[in-house]
């Protein structure tokens, strides 16, 4: 300090305290209960009071506690937290402290227990003690970590289905049996897997102790029949497949078997009934082309070739022809006919005169016929008849074609002819070429007769 006098000092010490810095640290910060751990307290700023708050309900006011932790059923997290004090104020550090418990429970259901191969089963987990690892084992050599696999048996048999876990503190093991039944042995056989369309296949069940089979034929059809035949009314590979059910558990197996349909002739004919009179002629038309040659047999001792056909019926009575058509695979097809050939009357007169030289000339014809019911007669004189037997009156001379059809029930007819001759009654006649002349005359005559 100065002034006009002169100048003097005063020296004092001022103190300032720090703000007390929290911090500490742990022995272990993870471990299985119970765990003891020790606390270094490194808090700064000459800290004169601490409070240690061990988030398990217990404090300690110690500079370097200690202090034991137990667990609950689960994995447990503790929060520690350190007030350091000062007359200057306070801080608060934290610090976790993980503890796993020091018993686990190893528990699962699965779903199913029991049922037909190959079996899907699902574990589900329940086990408790905290971070678990797990390992399973499924009875069959396989093994899995997950922890809730799903596993496939693909083999009949019983497994013990086993399930371990632990926490790094403790394990245990828990067991479920699992059932997993046989499929039945189902199989079958074709006696012939490649036939034409419309022949029949023919199977043969290999399998044993079945309660129930049910065929599925690849075209839409179905058979409940053990050993079963089927027809495919179409060409094509089909896949054949037999579901067997077993006697013994109620499980199911299939098998499968592929088949071919070859394509067959499929024959068209615009009519399989013929009717009419001997001689009849027949044309047998194949309209679908589906056929490359063909056997006929026409129903009378006669056999011929190509799908359509003609043929003459000589005789009357009913045949029936059958022709068997092929592709250009082998298969066949076949189609039967009938043809009825009726009998043709005879048409037959006789006339006693059959010539005159008088007019009106009457001719009745006797009717000799045979197999008719209608007749019909023209006389060629411009007059006609149906009578059995009618009389002809012919008025001028000339030559007359009497003609006579005869028909039966079914309309067949004959016709048969005679020649009627009228002869003009004569007219003498004739002209000289001179009526008068001298002795020694000679006369010319023309005839007009």
């Amino acid at each position: 300090m100065t002034n006009l006098c002169g100048t003097t000092n005063y020296l004092d010490t001022i103190l300032v305290h720090p703000l007390p810095i929290a911090s500490f640290a742990t022995t272990v910060n993870t471990g299985c209960s119970p765990l003891p751990v020790g606390f270094q307290n490194l808090s700064l700023g000459s800290p004169t009071n601490y409070i240690w708050n061990f988030g398990d309900g217990f404090f300690s006011t110690s500079v370097n506690p200690t202090h034991t932790f137990t667990y609950g059923p689960n994995d447990t997290i503790f929060n520690i937290a350190l007030i350091a004090i000062n007359p200057c104020g306070s801080d608060t550090a934290y610090f976790p402290i993980h503890v796993f418990p020091n018993t686990v429970t190893s528990f699962f259901n699965t779903n199913p227990t029991v049922g037909c191969a190959p079996l899907n089963v699902q574990f589900t987990n329940y086990s408790q003690g905290g971070s678990l690892n797990y390992f399973w084992s499924f009875g069959n050599g396989q093994v899995s970590n997950a922890q809730s696999p799903s596993h496939l048996y693909t083999s009949s048999g019983t497994y013990v289905a086993q399930l371990v876990v632990d926490n790094g503190c403790s394990f245990d093991t828990s067991n479920i049996t699992i059932t997993v039944l046989p499929k039945p042995q189902v199989a079958f056989s074709i006696v012939d897997d490649t036939l034409c369309m419309g022949q029949a296949f023919q199977f043969t069940n290999l399998s044993s102790q079945l309660s129930n089979t049910v065929w599925t034929f690849g075209d839409g059809d179905t058979s409940l029949l053990y050993n079963p035949t089927h027809i495919y009314a179409s060409a094509g590979n089909f896949m054949v497949m037999l579901v067997g059910t077993s006697a013994a558990n109620g499980c199911v197996d299939t098998a499968y078997r592929p088949l071919t349909s070859i394509p067959s002739p499929v024959l068209n004919y615009d009519t399989l009934l013929y009717e009419g009179c001997a001689t009849l002629g027949v044309s047998f038309n194949e309209l679908s082309g589906t056929a490359t040659s063909a056997v006929w047999d026409y129903g009378d001792g006669t056999i011929g070739i190509a799908p359509s056909s003609s043929y003459f019926y000589t005789n009357a009575g009913t045949f029936y022809p059958e022709v068997v058509a092929q592709n250009a695979f082998g298969c066949t097809d076949t189609a039967n006919f009938t043809v009825v050939v009726h009998d043709v009357p005879i048409a037959d007169f006789d006339v006693l005169d059959k010539t005159s030289c008088d007019v009106p000339f009457q001719v009745t014809p006797v009717n000799l016929s045979q197999g008719a019911l209608v007749y019909n007669w023209i006389f060629g004189n411009g007059s006609t008849s149906n009578q059995f037997e009618p009389t002809a009156t012919y008025t001028q001379s000339g030559s007359y074609n009497m003609v006579l059809m005869a028909y039966n029930q079914f309309g067949c007819g004959d016709t048969t002819v005679q020649t009627i001759i009228v002869h003009p009654i004569p007219e003498a006649l004739f002209v000289p070429d001179t009526t008068i002349g001298c002795e020694d005359l000679t006369i010319s005559f023309t005839n007009n007769s």
